[in-house]
């Protein structure tokens, strides 16, 4: 495996956008929506950046866990040519040098590997807690509705918004438990949010 930095920017963006999507489908779907009924391919190719946007923990975990894996390669790599010939570095790394794993692609594939199944896990996890309690929430009537919709006829809806994209926007109105989507161009003239 002899990969570049484009290989693994273009990799880790389809790994992304593949949790993005499966997230969206997951959450909604606890929701009795079919997303994909709604998703444009904008909204599919969109969706890392979306998820990243909405949730910044995630963004910073990425970026630390991309940081260690820069500070290891790097630390490994002084190691090397600081102390290869050293007698105590050559027992503690017998087995490394032989297979001349230290300038080797596969350890940065397995690290980058295991940042994508731990942030997949951590992802869709959050996707069912999320959808669950949600969907609990709604059946109970217990959601805060905290929004407001003000449709093109000046009419106003108070609601829970559970999400949107660049079509429509899925909420539940107030002493309902069904979930509505509704297109937002040509309908709604404006989305008031609530504090969180």
């Amino acid at each position: 495996m002899n990969f570049k930095l484009q290989d693994y920017l273009s990799l880790g963006y389809l790994a992304l956008m593949l949790i993005g999507v499966v997230r969206s489908f997951v959450y909604y779907g606890l929701l009795g929506i079919n997303i994909m009924q709604y998703a444009s391919i904008s909204d599919i190719l969109l969706s890392p950046i979306a998820f990243l946007a909405d949730e910044p923990t995630v963004l910073f975990l990425l970026i630390g866990l991309f940081t260690l894996l820069y500070i290891r390669q790097t630390l490994k790599k002084i190691l090397f040519e600081k102390h290869q010939q050293k007698s105590w570095y050559k027992k503690l790394f017998e087995k490394a040098l032989i297979k001349n794993k230290l300038n080797d692609d596969k350890s940065i594939f397995d690290f980058l590997s295991f940042i994508t199944i731990f942030c997949a896990s951590f992802i869709l996890g959050n996707a069912l807690a999320q959808g669950f309690g949600d969907a609990k929430e709604i059946k109970e009537q217990t959601i805060e509705i905290k929004d407001q919709l003000t449709f093109n006829d000046n009419s106003q809806q108070k609601v829970a918004i559970l999400g949107q994209n660049s079509a429509f926007v899925f909420y539940v109105k107030e002493g309902n438990t069904i979930v509505t989507a509704s297109p937002i161009v040509g309908n709604i003239k404006a989305i008031e949010k609530g504090e969180e």
